[in-house]
């Protein structure tokens, strides 16, 4: 749907990756720890393991990033085989379908589209 404008904007910190071996860190308490000096804020961290191996949990991890209400969605630390080589880790945003009717009823206002009732179409849950 494209890029959706904020308000303002911030750095948040989602996880730190070592520069040597390329592995994310996603302790909420070790990123605070961390973080916590430079007043820099840490992303919430769900319940919900977002770590994923291959594509042994990606149909959970969808499930449960799409039926987040009220939020953007989540980022997934996902393992990549390499081979002979070390497996790498990649983050992957996955977006609700909450923000994506919000995103698409954004942009569809921009062209003239009343973006309400277009939200309501896309997710009559919300009226």
């Amino acid at each position: 749907p494209g890029v959706t404008r904020h308000a303002g904007s911030r750095l948040v910190l989602l996880a730190l990756r070592h520069n040597v071996t390329g592995a994310y860190e996603l302790d909420a308490g070790a990123l605070s720890a961390l973080a916590a000096p430079y007043g820099v804020p840490v992303a919430r961290q769900a319940a919900f393991a977002a770590r994923v191996t291959g594509g042994d949990r990606w149909g959970e991890v969808l499930a449960h990033a799409r039926g987040l209400d009220g939020e953007e969605g989540l980022v997934a630390c996902v393992t990549v085989p390499q081979g002979r080589r070390a497996p790498a880790q990649r983050l992957v945003k996955v977006k609700s379908l909450w923000w994506l009717a919000l995103s698409e009823a954004s942009r569809r206002a921009a062209g003239g589209t009343p973006a309400l009732a277009d939200i309501l179409r896309q997710r009559p849950s919300l009226a």
